[in-house]
């Protein structure tokens, strides 16, 4: 994976698949399979597998604590 500030940039598909680094790692793997197949059979689909909503939660709530 090749990375910028917010995304880790898929090696096969490049900029088509991109993954937040903080995306929920428990179905990541399973995410970027599904994805692998979608953008094999599309060849102008472009996917982002964003953050976790519990990550942004958490995040909202640990900025309000300060």
């Amino acid at each position: 994976m090749i990375e910028n500030n917010d995304f880790l940039i898929d090696e096969i598909y490049g900029q088509r698949l991109l993954i937040s680094k903080r995306a929920d790692q428990t179905e990541l793997n399973d995410n970027i399979r599904v994805a692998h197949v979608l953008l094999s059979c599309f060849d102008e689909m472009f996917i982002i597998i964003k953050e976790s909503i519990k990550q942004i939660i958490n995040d909202v709530i640990e900025k309000l604590r300060t």
